[in-house]
């Protein structure tokens, strides 16, 4: 049995192709990469691997006996991003956070000692953990714009006044690109949390799989992480937890407090898409991402100060039971999440 997937050999495929008059080819011998990793058998296992990719409608070949490969996009087109808008949205975020939040490593928000001296005993406050904004934030396929952020109610680990460029680090470098979605040899599992967001980024951008090397994007003729491709937007930027653990148990008073920095963030962003992780976290969210329709139990049309946004409303990945939904075979990931995001997709 070989040890390579059709989906990690995809991958392959993708990092490697060039293109050329307009197409990706992959001209890079296949049999060699097989045979590099140790797999027995690599004509026979390259000739089933490339009838699957085929039959799924990835690649094609010029001519039966070709050993190049071209990638077709069944999926409607390669992503395009405006790098530079992105890296202005950035620049308006961190000017605001540097006035109201976190400025450096001095926390300057003038609600601090409002918010931490309303947290329950056996509880401990860790302050100002910015947001996550990946670098080709600004995606846009065949005229569709693929804005999108996903809401979760705090930073679950500890860390305190963690600046944006921390923050992409932790998310993009470690957890998207060290960390995999199952853990593999040297490489940590991802928390329930991330591979939350990771199953709903791959349903709104596309991707066949849970392997690593198909969390990558062909954007501009370059494969870029997933974790590059959106922002991560935390309701409150700092965090009352059970000491000790990751239960998070914010109070009202941080909850509006903290009302006017997720305002000003998300209208920084502009996102086109939402994904709400938390029952919690939409009912206080509502004041910033104003409901208009309800399009389904999960899915809502919203106004973010005068445009129009769309809205999946969840559970968070590691809710109990049968709420939880950080694994593809989950049934609210298979009922509810995936069905409310495909049909967002189709409206953007």
């Amino acid at each position: 049995m070989a040890d390579i997937t059709a989906d990690e050999l995809y991958g392959f495929i993708l990092a490697n192709a060039e293109e050329i008059d307009g197409v990706l080819i992959c001209r890079v011998s296949l049999i060699e990469e097989l045979r590099a990793r140790g797999i027995d058998r690599s004509q026979q296992v390259r000739v089933a691997l490339v009838k699957e990719l085929e039959r799924r409608g990835l690649v094609r070949r010029p001519h039966p006996r070709s050993r190049s490969l071209i990638l077709t996009e069944p999926s409607g087109g390669r992503f395009h991003a405006d790098v530079a808008r992105t890296q202005q949205r950035i620049a308006r975020l961190r000017e605001y956070m540097s006035g109201e939040v976190l400025r450096g490593k001095d926390f300057v928000c003038a609600s601090w000692s409002d918010c931490e001296s309303s947290i329950p005993a056996g509880c401990t406050f860790t302050e100002g953990q910015l947001s996550h904004v990946g670098k080709h934030f600004d995606l846009t396929k065949e005229g569709k714009p693929y804005r999108v952020v996903v809401v979760g109610q705090e930073v679950g680990g500890s860390g305190r006044r963690v600046t944006l460029e921390e923050r992409y680090e932790r998310v993009h470098d470690a957890s998207g690109l060290t960390q995999r979605f199952e853990g593999y040899r040297t490489h940590k599992r991802r928390n329930p949390h991330m591979r939350g967001t990771t199953l709903a980024l791959r349903e709104i951008f596309g991707g066949p799989g849970t392997d690593h090397e198909t969390e990558f994007l062909d954007v501009d003729g370059q494969s870029v992480h997933l974790f590059d491709c959106f922002a991560l937007v935390n309701r409150l930027l700092c965090a009352s937890h059970v000491a000790a653990t990751s239960n998070g148990k914010p109070t009202k008073t941080m909850l509006a407090n903290c009302e006017r920095h997720f305002a000003a963030t998300m209208k920084i962003l502009q996102p086109t898409l939402v994904v709400v992780q938390g029952v919690t976290v939409w009912r206080r969210s509502q004041r910033v991402l104003r409901p208009r329709q309800r399009l389904s139990d999960h899915f809502v049309e919203c106004d973010l100060a005068g445009r129009l946004v769309l809205v999946g409303t969840f559970t968070h990945p590691s809710a109990r039971a049968q709420h939880r939904w950080d694994s593809p075979t989950s049934a609210y990931f298979l009922n509810v999440v995936r069905p409310t995001l495909r049909s967002a997709v189709e409206r953007l």
